[in-house]
């Protein structure tokens, strides 16, 4: 609603053609009612599926099985047996030759489909006579709905409008995704479409939630972001080549998409805009999980404390302090998995903004064709949490050894390392700039199918579709289109100064070590600093 109508037709019309795309090949879901892969496949299937139940019909193989129809006068216009089993290769012949106008637009119909992939398949160099030899098109009109099985049999297609709309919507995928390839790698367009995910594309083709409602501009801010497309909030302001902050090497100015908002050293932290994106994702996780019975708990201080002796606790969070001294965050959730023998996990969110690097990397992996493997920024930066937590957990046994906690043997272990160790697994929740998840978030969301109250997760596929998806990458997108509307009112009108961001920056980073230090305090009892813990990049 935001953006502007020629906006969606850059970069050749790919951000309209991923609009109506389905959101398994990273599309939005929002299918055209008309055309090829819309009425044209409704029509012939509504057909398929109603024309054969109006006749009588022989079932091949049980001479004394006939299906009864409930219109036989129509057999005259149809053609009398043509829904026997045997008359399946031209089982609309008859209706075909006979003329009428619904039997040309069936025909016509078919035909459209037929040269809509054909089409499609040339506009990105592949043989254009290949691209109806499979598939439910490449049957002729009289044998619409059928297909050859393995022995070479004419057997009947059991969804003929979803077999048919999927033919067309393959093959509009592959146009884009060469399409797509053949853009500049830090392209917008591409780079969105190499992100994408079933959580980033959920803002349009999933219904609204009560719990997620969007003022317009943010839903505005959220839309543009996932398709690529210049920010609606940034072009209204007239914000766009707006000087920012200097710092070092790093873009002195403002880009039409907005990306420096939440990546900007003088803006991520500004009155903690950055830490509400993380906490709102934190949140909408953390109620997943009670929901489904995980007994998740948030924020979890103290958990390394009693492997410290009490005498040397105030040396070690001393010694400690100065050398992280802003490091100290705790794990975000730690919760029970019941599939898993109630094995405990520790749960760390992190939030990614655009980095040029990252997903210039990701869009060059995308290399046009569909099935390519993906190396997504938000895998990249989950992958470095877990060496992360490692070494921050060795760091606390060298000052653990440092305060004369005896050292263990060569090749083993310390203390610190072996709690960490003791949990059954770490797992980063990476919540990226397009409101795109890691695969630990994806995987994590199919583990909560015991709150649907279904007996296996196959049976629970839909309500998950219909609950945690929604939720999820709703919750993602309204909280970083959020923090960046909150951030450009920063530097809109150039009010702010570069001294002014640092010494909100500065206030907000005070106030949140009080918080914290309070925090450990009271996790490790009266009079007791405790030690920090884990941390977050």
């Amino acid at each position: 609603p935001g953006s502007r109508v020629e906006d969606f037709d850059r970069d050749g019309g790919v951000p309209r053609a991923r609009v109506h795309l389905p959101s398994r090949v990273g599309g939005f879901g929002i299918r055209r009612h008309t055309g090829p892969a819309g009425g044209d496949s409704a029509y012939v299937g509504m057909l398929c599926l109603t024309l054969p139940q109006l006749l009588d019909a022989n079932i091949q193989g049980a001479s004394d099985v006939e299906s009864r129809g409930f219109l036989n006068t129509l057999q005259p216009l149809l053609g009398a047996g043509s829904f026997d089993d045997s008359r399946r290769a031209d089982r609309f012949d008859g209706f075909l030759r006979s003329g009428i106008p619904e039997a040309r637009a069936f025909d016509d119909a078919w035909t459209r489909m037929r040269d809509a992939v054909v089409s499609l398949t040339s506009s990105f160099g592949g043989p254009a006579a290949q691209s109806v030899e499979s598939g439910p098109l490449s049957r002729p009109a009289a044998a619409a709905g059928t297909r050859l099985s393995d022995r070479n049999q004419v057997v009947e297609y059991a969804k003929v409008q979803h077999a048919l709309t999927s033919q067309v919507e393959s093959a509009a995928a592959e146009a884009i995704h060469r399409r797509v390839g053949q853009m500049d790698p830090s392209n917008a367009s591409r780079v969105s479409f190499a992100c994408a995910d079933r959580l980033s594309t959920q803002l349009s083709s999933s219904w609204p939630l009560h719990e997620v409602r969007f003022r317009n501009d943010e839903y505005d801010e959220a839309m543009a972001t996932s398709l690529g497309l210049p920010s609606p909030a940034i072009r209204a302001g007239g914000h766009d080549g707006r000087a920012l902050p200097a710092v070092g090497s790093l873009p002195r100015v403002l880009d039409a998409y907005g990306r420096q908002l939440l990546t900007h050293p003088r803006l991520v932290n500004i009155e903690g805009l950055r830490t509400r994106w993380h906490d709102d994702c934190q949140q909408v996780v953390h109620s997943t999980l009670q929901e489904a019975g995980f007994q998740p708990s948030m924020e979890v201080f103290g958990l390394f404390a009693s492997i410290v002796p009490v005498n040397a606790r105030l040396q070690v969070s001393s010694r400690f302090n100065q050398q992280h001294s802003q490091r100290h965050i705790v794990p975000d959730i730690v919760y029970s998995d019941p599939r898993c023998g109630g094995a405990r996990r520790l749960l760390e969110v992190k939030t990614l903004g655009h980095t040029v690097a990252e997903h210039t990397a990701a869009a060059l992996a995308q290399v046009g064709t569909r099935g390519a493997p993906r190396i997504r920024p938000v895998d990249r930066r989950a992958a470095k949490v877990g060496p992360e937590y490692v070494d921050h957990a060795r760091t606390i046994d060298s000052a653990l050894y440092a305060a004369g906690v005896p050292s263990p043997p060569a090749g083993a272990m310390g203390p610190a390392e072996q709690r960490l160790r003791s949990y059954d697994r770490i797992q980063p929740l990476v919540w990226g700039h397009l409101a795109c998840g890691s695969d630990d978030l994806h995987q994590l969301a199919r583990r909560t199918w015991q709150s649907s109250g279904a007996q296996t997760f196959p049976l629970s596929r839909a309500a998950q579709v219909r609950r945690v998806y929604p939720l999820w990458g709703l919750t993602a997108a309204r909280a970083r289109a959020r923090a960046s509307l909150a951030a450009l009112a920063y530097v809109a009108g150039g009010q702010i100064r570069s001294g002014d961001i640092r010494t909100l920056q500065d206030a907000s980073l005070q106030r949140h070590q009080r918080a914290t230090s309070l925090a450990y305090r009271l996790a490790a009892g009266p009079a007791v600093v405790s030690l920090p813990l884990l941390s977050r990049g």
